[in-house]
């Protein structure tokens, strides 16, 4: 006996509905999801002829019903428990209607086939009998995923899909991997409020031995998240197994997704907020344990990462250990090319503890980060006292150190710097720097925690709120290098630096220094070898000047 079946709904909907899907590999989901539901164990794809883009998916499942489900929207034929379970409303098997040119799906003794376009039209399908009695298979022509190479495509997006998912997976004959799957007797999950959570790397902090180390790098935030067992999200997240990502399978009564691509959830914002706050509720009580259990400075040590990716760092406040990274030296000339000095002229000190710090009466300076005119003279007065620095903004404000162990540079605590033996005040312009200079044998700067002194850097004064000092850049007699320059100018363009900028006035400050501290026959030398008067072709010539009374060059003898 042949029945007939067509699409059931309104026709403007149908027409309109192709829009919803964003991706064709909703298909591949939708095949997935319909197996588990429908009880499979597994469920296989097949490319049956890659020139004609025949895909087959088959499952050993209960099968469907009445096929005349299949073609009605919003009538999925589930029972009442799974649509309200699982919201199961009856829109995926349009996803391959829309995906493909010529449809067959065969099922519990029966099948149809067409064109897709005649039957999203409304044409009545003719129900045949079929060979296929147990589970359903539907094949899928012109299905095409990716025009360059939708083979291989089809297949990574199964693996990502297939990560997390209750059943057995198949390409082929090649079982796909479901390593974030609950069923991973390797896992550890959590049952949560907010469903089953297993969280990277907890396990190992729990139950390593404590003198087992390094932890750095544990407590990762990243998580892959799973509704229904497909991932939730975009992009390649899921295709990658090296990552060491947090995996959460949703409880799905709390839960809702954007249909039918199921790949965003509903409030994505608040949902996902809410999923990183229970995670952050588990490392906070994990770090807790490991506190009492873990020796106090590998604590301190290893985890100080960990503490500050899930906001605990105030478990540090009552441990006498500082973390690494706190404590630095300026060994390098501080300069404004890059600003941040862990980029390039700060070195980490061996971590002080409380009792060290007690013993050597010792002050730490804290100097803002941000090395720029206002605060280049503290990292140069930093790195000529050869001082203890402290860079505590990564712990809380009630930690210890904040407590008479540290001091800076603030209008109670001036920086003055003077030149000792003094010599004539000058000015020195260039193409971008213009600023008094002050000369002597040495620079003296004087702080909150000691003097200290440059022999042959000079030191520059950008910023008179906080210092007694004048303006301007400090040269003792020893100074000769136009690199100098960089404290005073970070030569920025638009955000860029100009190397170019930098280099014409590094020269024109060394020809500067040549003339205070050297000869100025030397300092015209270094201008005349400038690039810009290379250019006259001047090989073998000779041009006798001299400088009026206004410094200015006047020809004597022509060129020869």
């Amino acid at each position: 006996m042949t029945t007939t079946i067509k699409v059931k709904t309104d026709e403007s909907i149908v027409s309109k509905l192709r829009n919803a899907f964003t991706s064709p590999a909703c298909v591949l989901s939708e095949g997935m999801q319909n197996a588990r539901r429908a009880n499979a164990t597994e469920v296989v794809f097949t490319m049956l002829d890659e020139g004609a883009n025949v895909l087959q998916i088959v499952d050993n499942g209960d099968g469907i019903a009445s096929l005349q489900d299949f073609l009605t929207l919003s009538g999925s034929g589930w029972s009442e428990e799974v649509i309200q379970k699982e919201g199961a409303f009856g829109m995926g098997s349009y996803s391959m209607l829309y995906s493909c040119d010529y449809i067959k799906v065969e099922s519990n003794g029966k099948m149809f086939e067409g064109l897709t376009q005649d039957i999203l039209n409304g044409g009545e399908i003719t129900v045949t009998p079929s060979s296929v009695l147990v589970g359903t298979v539907i094949t899928l022509t012109g299905y095409v995923l990716s025009d360059e190479t939708n083979t291989q495509d089809i297949h990574k997006s199964l693996v990502g899909l297939a990560r997390g998912f209750a059943i057995q997976v198949f390409w082929g004959n090649e079982e796909i991997d479901r390593p974030d799957s609950l069923g991973n007797e390797n896992l550890v999950f959590i049952n949560t409020e907010l469903g089953q959570i297993k969280l990277t790397d907890i396990e190992r902090l729990k139950k390593v031995e404590p003198n087992l180390y390094p932890f750095s790098g544990l407590g990762i935030s990243d998580s892959r998240l799973y509704f229904q067992g497909l991932p939730v999200g975009t992009g390649d997240l899921w295709r990658k197994g090296d990552l060491r990502l947090n995996i959460i399978h949703l409880d799905e009564s709390l839960f809702s997704v954007r249909m039918p691509d199921r790949d965003v959830l509903i409030s994505h914002v608040d949902q996902e907020g809410k999923i990183r706050e229970m995670v952050k509720a588990m490392w906070q009580q994990a770090l807790l344990e490991a506190k009492t259990s873990f020796p106090s400075k590998i604590f301190v040590k290893e985890l100080f990462t960990t503490l500050t990716r899930w906001d605990c760092v105030e478990l540090l406040n009552d441990m006498d250990e500082l973390p690494e990274g706190i404590l630095f030296q300026v060994t390098d000339e501080p300069h404004q090319e890059r600003v941040y000095h862990d980029e390039c002229f700060s070195t980490d000190v061996t971590s002080m503890s409380k009792k060290d710090l007690d013993n050597s009466g010792i002050k730490l300076l804290r100097i803002n980060e941000y090395c720029n005119e206002e605060s280049i003279t503290e990292w140069t007065y930093a790195h000529h006292g050869k001082f203890t620095c402290c860079d505590p903004k990564r712990l809380h404000s009630d930690h210890w150190i904040f407590n008479d162990y540290m001091v800076e540079v603030d209008e109670e605590n001036r920086l003055e710097v003077s030149m000792v033996d003094a010599g004539e005040d000058s000015v020195f312009r260039g193409d971008w720097c213009y600023f008094t200079t002050y000369s002597g044998s040495r620079v003296k700067m004087s702080g909150p925690v000691g003097d200290a002194y440059s022999d042959n850097s000079c030191v520059f004064v950008g910023d008179d709120s906080i210092s007694v000092s004048n303006y301007g850049m400090y040269i003792p007699s020893k100074a000769l290098s136009g690199s100098d320059i960089n404290i005073a100018n970070c030569f920025s363009n638009n955000d860029d630096w100009d190397e170019t900028a930098a280099n014409n006035e590094e020269n024109l400050f060394e020809a500067y220094l040549l003339s205070i501290n050297e000869s100025k026959d030397n300092a015209i030398i270094k201008l005349l070898n400038d690039s810009r008067v290379s250019m006259l072709n001047l090989v073998n010539q000779t041009i006798s000047v001299t400088f009026d009374e206004n410094g200015r060059a006047v020809l004597v003898g022509q060129a020869a």
